[in-house]
């Protein structure tokens, strides 16, 4: 009778330490600050844990991404936080031509996957809060006057927000003057993010960039040899200005 228990309760020992073991192969805890890197590492070197598994954000409110390797990439299948599920309609690759970030501030988890500023963005709050943005740099948007936007956490640890023209999405590598109409263009906007009395997202407008402020800065360090625009070379940025002024 003894042995027949001492067999039962090493038989329920064995058991019980495989599935710990086997939720804990398929776990991988990292911060907000090491995804970035475990992504990189992981695709480069293939070291993939398992076909399946987990990776939970500790310092995000231990949200957790359901991932999958197939074919020598990271995809995800599925995002949760805040006891709110996001299962994707299809896979989204983790590694490529983006950045992907997931953090916590202010209570508020953020999810995004980026392209600059452009890209998907998931905003999770306590209570069902949820909300979610979208926006893509393309033929048609690089005319429009629609606009991204990315979060992230201040100095201090509070949650912001950058709204940007999509129009000048890449403006930092390619400065087209042909979709600039004014030198009060709007390019920029960084301000604070709150829950509002009805539960929705609250945005706090802190500081406007136009198109000439930012131009005015990346213009004396990448073209102090001139810039050349239909036909001419202009060594100052309001020439620029003043030309298609004089030429509208």
């Amino acid at each position: 009778m003894k042995k027949t228990i001492y067999i039962l309760l090493m038989l329920l020992t064995f058991i019980f330490t495989g599935c710990i073991n086997s939720v804990i192969d398929n776990s991988i805890g990292l911060t907000s600050n090491e995804l970035f890197d475990y992504i990189d590492n992981t695709v480069n070197n293939k070291t993939f844990p398992a076909e399946e598994y987990e990776i939970c954000i500790t310092d995000a409110d231990n949200s957790t991404m359901k991932v999958k390797y197939d074919n020598d990439m990271l995809f995800m299948t599925e995002f949760s936080a805040k006891d709110k599920i996001i299962a994707f309609a299809e896979m989204v690759q983790l590694y490529g031509n983006f950045t992907i970030n997931v953090f916590e501030a202010d209570g508020i988890v953020v999810y995004q996957k980026l392209y600059y500023n452009t890209g998907d963005v998931y905003v999770f709050w306590e209570n069902g809060g949820f909300e979610e943005f979208h926006s893509e740099y393309n033929n048609e948007t690089m005319f429009s006057d629609e606009t991204s936007i990315s979060f992230y956490k201040d100095e201090n640890g509070s949650l912001k927000y950058c709204r940007r023209a999509v129009k000048f999405e890449v403006i930092s590598q390619f400065v087209d003057f042909s979709i600039i109409n004014d030198r009060d263009d709007f390019f920029e906007e960084y301000g604070s993010v709150s829950i509002g009395s009805n539960g929705k997202l609250v945005f706090t407008s802190e500081k406007i960039v136009t198109i000439y402020e930012y131009l005015e800065v990346i213009f004396g360090i990448y073209f102090n040899d001139g810039y050349p625009f239909d036909g001419h070379t202009f060594y100052s940025l309001d020439g620029i200005f003043d030309y298609k002024v004089k030429m509208d």
